[in-house]
């Protein structure tokens, strides 16, 4: 994983994981990997002023994380770079772990 391939503060990572979290991950959509949101709203969300918010961006997309995009009405949209850093592949199968989902539904049905 090569996520923390350079160093970010903790409201850049925490910035990061929000855009991770309401980003587009439907492959098949033109805006995968894409979310919409203003520095406003994150204000509100980080508990960090909207300029702030807007000095993180910068500094991620300056780093390499983040693309900005043009939006509807001078907003920016936010593109993940590398998106595939956000996921772990499972090693071996699911099917392994098949018996221990299914004990935990018979204990709940008692």
């Amino acid at each position: 994983m090569d996520l923390f391939r350079q160093k970010i503060t903790f409201a850049q990572f925490g910035l990061l994981v929000i855009y991770a979290g309401l980003a587009d991950w439907d492959f098949r959509h033109k805006a995968f990997a894409v979310t919409d949101i203003s520095d406003r709203k994150f204000s509100n969300v980080l508990g960090l002023g909207k300029d702030r918010v807007g000095f993180n961006r910068k500094i991620l997309w300056a780093k390499g994380y983040i693309e900005l995009l043009k939006g509807k009405n001078r907003s920016s949209r936010i593109k993940i770079n590398r998106p595939e850093d956000f996921f772990h592949k499972p090693k071996g199968s699911v099917s392994a772990h098949k018996d221990t989902m299914s004990k935990i539904g018979d204990t709940q049905k008692m």
